[in-house]
């Protein structure tokens, strides 16, 4: 894909476009993927994929697409980020874009109705970002997460193995962190940053890489 090729990809909601070369150091952004990162198109040229995640999850990401700088081939995986679930594709970039080879990638913002089924066998990568969450701790994250599924303090209790008790602090932990006063304004804000778009292993597997706590 080259320069000509970019400017559909502004101004759709639910679409991130960019371009990187080869090192992963990006040569171009929408605004929609400029904006989940908070800053502009401009400034985010020249920022690695090793600048905005951790080694171990650039590394994850760079081997699912090394295949479409290697080859010539698009490559497609799902990545859980930001609170949702992405599709995202990877294309061979034009050189004569920047001149240099590299990808074009899309993600694209999946909801409900579009998650993948069983049968989807491409990888699923996560990301340790989510807004306003991050200042939950792990087992807050699992605990809001049953909370969304509609569990109620005794029953996440026995699915954590922890006290009815102990919950009910974790609750208020959260109440406390997210600035929120009642259970379903809690319940509320997971909907709204797609966690029954998860299935509970997968919500899992992204809040294991917050910081543990003792309880």
């Amino acid at each position: 894909m080259g320069p000509d090729d970019f400017a559909p990809f502004d101004g759709i909601e639910g679409l991130c476009a960019l371009a990187r070369d080869p090192m992963m150091v990006q040569l171009w952004c929408n605004k929609e993927y400029a904006n989940l990162h908070k800053t502009t198109p401009e400034a985010m040229v020249g920022r690695s994929l090793f600048d905005v995640l951790p080694k171990a999850h650039a590394d994850e990401r760079l081997s699912l697409m090394q295949p479409t700088l290697d080859e010539g081939v698009v490559s497609e995986f799902y990545q859980l980020w930001r609170g949702a679930r992405w599709l995202t594709r990877c294309f061979p970039l034009k050189e004569s874009a920047f001149k240099t080879r590299g990808l074009f990638v899309i993600l694209a913002r999946l909801t409900p109705e579009t998650h993948p089924d069983e049968t989807d066998t491409r990888p699923m990568v996560v990301s340790p970002e989510y807004g306003e969450l991050r200042v939950l701790s792990r087992r807050e994250l699992e605990v809001l997460y049953l909370l969304a599924k509609g569990h109620d303090a005794p029953e996440i209790g026995k699915r954590l193995f922890r006290s009815t008790h102990t919950i009910n602090d974790h609750i208020k932990a959260i109440h406390q962190k997210l600035n929120i006063d009642s259970r379903a304004a809690v319940v509320k804000l997971a909907v709204a940053k797609g966690l029954l778009g998860f299935d509970q292993e997968e919500w899992e597997k992204l809040a294991s890489h917050q910081k543990p706590v003792r309880d």
